[in-house]
């Protein structure tokens, strides 16, 4: 009777033995321990990670399709809208052309915005968008489309709010974003304001559906992508229109004269309109008061970025009006802050925590109100804008400008960027809560870019400390990316961390190389070992050479190190290394240091994959036993130690034991960490495995379902984990029999996981395994060998052909050839397999066991009877001796040694 084992997914599953002749089990064990980070705010030591990162929490439910909408809906409406300022001038043509546009009858309209700064183009694309919302259009969503990063966060959001599944990778919810806007039959706007480069936007554009896309941008280049709508100054009709409605004096020849001397600029007249109707004065004497503004005393701007004319001299005006007011230090504050973040906003929240923690200046009374009433104040200057939902404040590109030069005059400019650097860094979202706070987290990463940009900004000449700041802002920003499984986003920003950090700080300095840690760490997790294992190489070296061997981060590369050659099946480099690491941990740290706990954890971990049970529960206890006692019971490490010696005790066949330290676990994340926390999810999986392994069946498909079905609700449908809890049901249905269920989820997965994760991911090459293996079991041998001989052959390409998982390959497909009769074939590949696996893993290794009782099996089949009783009995006998009498692989070897004595006996 052969045994049939495959790996599982990135949740570091366990090979497991099924009692069915080529059964495939796929147990997706989630195993808390992993690399650890470089990255802190304050310093660039790196911290010692102690569980596995959790995964993304997407607040999203199972996709909808726009078919299955009963009637219309109230619009939804995504992003950052600005509200209609005061004054503003719909400007009848250019919104007929958008208008025109939509009616046209064509698929999928594009219409490009373009013209100088201040011309009211994003104000116009504002006013459009509400029209659209207002008339019930099906989406109306705005995105920042200054960067890639904020163009892949704002289709993300339109994800969210249409429920499509969101992916880990932002670029796969990008693609489905897309393709869901080409099957829409009722009409939809988006809106890509402040677009720089076209190449950004166009891969996301849709061809066809009812779709109309408004792009805003200074730069003609965006023109390619669609029909121009170009956006100029006010007429001078609008312009004494909007003078008067804004001032409220009636005065045409004045109107005319003032508007002329600001170019008509509608950003310059807002300004202008603000200061007459505070101050009481003509059109005239404001005039005279422009022409009296000095520019060039308290502005010098950048060479290349002069400000058209009037329009420095507007916004100072307003700022000197603002600084008549007898309480004007919260304002100042304010405008200080907004003019070196995102423009596209700053969540309100932010300004009210500010103003609490004193960084706006001392502000008495009720704190919020006072900032509320500030911003109220400004925005009827027209010096910010808000959001129509008033959840964020913004400022215009020029303006936050004219602000930063005025700042940069007065030498003052160093001074409001840490300012904002500490307001953001207030904001930082721990790792182990990406996944509870994804918002949070995009806010975060947002502004943590738009500091970068202005503190780096040549003319800034930024102090120091405020450019390292600055780049450990961005470096947790990546952090963050990649605890969310963002890899698409987190690998090219620790790129240009990296970049920033050499070119400002040097190849040797702490920080440069905490950024190439970090940057491996993205490739680790994006499974492009290679890649990883050279840079931490590198790493490891450089630290060695500039900080020496005892140094914590030198420590922290050499576990990481080894971390990797673990995920790349190299298990005795990995526990050469781990050792090393706890070794070196317990004489510098001392034996109760988290990071030598983690070093424990993490040697336990590489016998528990080695097979060396009894070494890895040995020290899974030990390491229990310490956390309990330095970081208390309900510490979540304490908590992972308890799923891993779990997880050992399962391996070992130690069933009552396993499942009773899980219920616990699983009980104590619900009270301590919440019901849909990751990692209680993660524990809800493995109890349902450990029911499985214990043919508890009744038990493990409820709770699979329900880890399923709570995965897609917090995670998303199409999340790695997601996919594997859909493996994992799949797996308890072919276990029970109900072959075609789990043939359908089994394909199922394989489709998503080829689409979401690439055909050579090693999770898209288990879901194939594991497909092939119920296919077999379905009789359906031919369809089964044809997909064992590509995953063995991709395996044998991606992976190598000594990795564990190849091997496995190599067994199933002896299996398959068995199951048909080929036994020539079958005995030909286990002898390889068991080979193999005597060199790589060991003698005494389960999944060595196993190959000599598949190949034991196998001569049994052939009818050589005394060759099969022969090695059924050194099985038997190591078995015993390695994994005990009551293990199932022990018991499963017993009863085939008595099956085929009693053969020969016939």
């Amino acid at each position: 009777m052969a045994i049939n084992q495959v790996e599982g997914s990135w949740w570091a599953q366990l090979a497991w033995f099924a009692t069915a002749v080529v059964l495939t089990v796929v147990g997706h064990w989630v195993t808390q321990r992993i690399l650890e980070r470089g990255h802190t705010l304050e310093r660039g030591r790196p911290d010692a990670s102690v569980t596995a990162p959790p995964p993304v929490m997407m607040q999203v439910s199972a996709a909808v399709s726009d078919e299955t909408r009963q009637g219309k809906s109230d619009p939804v409406v995504v992003g950052k809208l600005l509200r209609e300022p005061v004054g503003f001038q719909p400007r009848p043509e250019l919104m007929a052309r958008l208008e025109e546009a939509a009616a046209s009858g064509k698929a999928a309209v594009v219409c490009a915005l373009t013209g100088a700064r201040g011309v009211g183009k994003t104000h116009l694309a504002a006013a459009y968008a509400r029209q659209c919302a207002e008339r019930g259009w099906r989406l109306v969503a705005w995105i920042n489309a200054e960067s890639r990063d904020r163009v892949l966060a704002g289709l993300d959001a339109i994800a969210a709010a249409v429920r499509l599944p969101q992916d880990e990778d932002s670029t796969v919810t990008a693609e489905r974003v897309r393709e869901w806007l080409n099957r829409q039959t009722e009409r939809c706007l988006v809106v890509f304001d402040n677009a720089v480069d076209p190449g950004v936007i166009e891969p996301w554009l849709p061809a066809v559906g009812r779709v109309q896309v408004v792009i805003s941008s200074t730069h003609r280049g965006v023109e390619v992508l669609g029909e121009r709508v170009a956006v100029d100054v006010f007429t001078e009709d609008e312009a004494v229109q909007f003078l008067a409605e804004r001032t409220g004096r009636v005065d045409e020849a004045g109107a005319r004269l003032l508007a002329e001397e600001v170019g008509r600029l509608p950003l310059a007249l807002a300004q202008a309109a603000w200061v007459i109707r505070q101050q009481g004065v003509s059109y005239q004497d404001y005039v005279h008061q422009l022409r009296t503004v000095k520019v060039k005393q308290v502005l010098r701007p950048v060479r290349g970025e002069g400000y058209p004319h009037g329009a420095a001299e507007a916004v100072l005006l307003s700022l000197k009006q603002i600084g008549r007011g007898r309480k004007v230090r919260l304002e100042r504050g304010l405008l200080d802050l907004l003019s070196v973040l995102s423009s596209a906003g700053v969540p309100r929240q932010w300004l009210h925590e500010a103003a609490r923690e004193g960084m706006l200046g001392k502000v008495d009374g009720d704190v919020a109100a006072r900032v509320d009433a500030a911003i109220g104040h400004l925005a009827e200057s027209s010096l910010i804008t808000i959001s129509v939902d008033g959840s964020t404040v913004g400022m215009h590109r020029f303006i936050q400008r004219v602000l930063r030069d005025a700042a940069r005059m007065k030498r003052r400019l160093g001074t409001v960027l840490a300012q904002a650097a500490a307001v953001v860094a207030s904001h930082h979202v721990p790792l182990e809560r990406v996944a509870l706070e994804r918002p949070g987290m995009e806010a975060f990463v947002e502004q943590a870019a738009a500091l970068w940009a202005n503190v780096d900004h040549p003319a800034s000449k930024s102090p120091r400390r405020v450019i390292n700041q600055a780049l450990r802002l961005r470096d947790w920003a990546g952090q963050c990316l990649k605890e969310a499984g963002d890899l698409s986003r987190a690998i090219p920003m620790h790129k240009q961390v990296l970049d920033d950090r050499m070119r400002v700080l040097g190849a040797d300095h702490p920080d440069t190389l905490t950024s190439r840690n970090n940057l491996a760490s993205a490739y680790h997790s994006a499974g492009k070992l290679d890649q990883a294992i050279t840079l931490y190489k590198q790493v490891l070296d450089d630290r060695m050479r500039v900080l020496g061997a005892d140094h914590p981060d030198t420590l922290t590369s050499r576990n990481n190190l080894a971390s990797a050659y673990h995920s790349a099946g190299k298990l005795d480099q990995a526990i050469t290394l781990y050792k090393q690491v706890l070794d070196d941990r317990m004489r510098v740290l001392g034996a109760d240091h988290p990071d030598t706990l983690t070093s424990r954890n993490n040697l336990a971990y590489a016998y528990h994959s080695a097979g060396k049970l009894d070494q890895a529960i040995t020290l899974y206890k030990q390491v229990l036993d310490d956390r309990m006692r330095v970081l208390g019971a309900d510490h979540p490490d304490t908590l992972a130690s308890r799923n891993n010696l779990a997880g050992a005790y399962h391996s070992a066949g130690k069933l009552d034991q396993a499942i009773t330290l899980l219920e616990q676990t699983l009980n104590d994340r619900m009270r301590v960490l919440g019901a849909d926390h990751p990692d209680t999810l993660a524990s809800r999986n493995n109890l349902a495995y450990a029911y499985h392994s214990a043919g508890k069946l009744d038990q493990a498909i409820p709770l699979y379902k329900q880890t399923l079905n709570d995965s897609i609700r917090i995670l998303g449908a199409d999340h790695p984990d997601t996919l594997a809890s859909r493996n994992n049901l799949a797996s308890a249905y072919h276990s029970a029999g109900k072959l075609d269920q789990a043939i359908t989820l089994l394909e199922q997965t394989l489709n998503d996981s080829i689409r979401i994760l690439g055909a050579d991911h090693p999770d898209t090459l288990t879901s194939r395994n594991n497909l092939a293996g119920a296919y077999e079991s379905a009789g359906k041998l031919d369809q089964a060998i044809t997909l064992y001989k590509q995953t063995l052959n991709d395996r044998m390409r991606v992976l190598g052909a000594d990795h564990p998982d190849t091997l496995t390959s190599r067994n199933n497909l002896a299996g398959a050839y068995e199951s048909a009769g080929k036994l020539d074939k079958a005995i030909t590949l286990y002898e390889q397999t068991l080979n193999d696996r005597m060199r790589v893993l060991g003698a005494d290794h389960p999944d060595t066991l196993a190959s000599r009782n598949n190949l034991a099996s196998a001569y049994e089949s052939a009818g050589k009877l005394d060759k099969a009783i022969t090695l059924y009995k050194q099985t038997l006998n190591d078995s015993m001796r390695v994994l005990g009498a009551e293990h199932p692989l022990t018991k499963l070897i017993a009863g085939q040694l008595a099956e085929v004595r009693d053969l020969g006996q016939d």
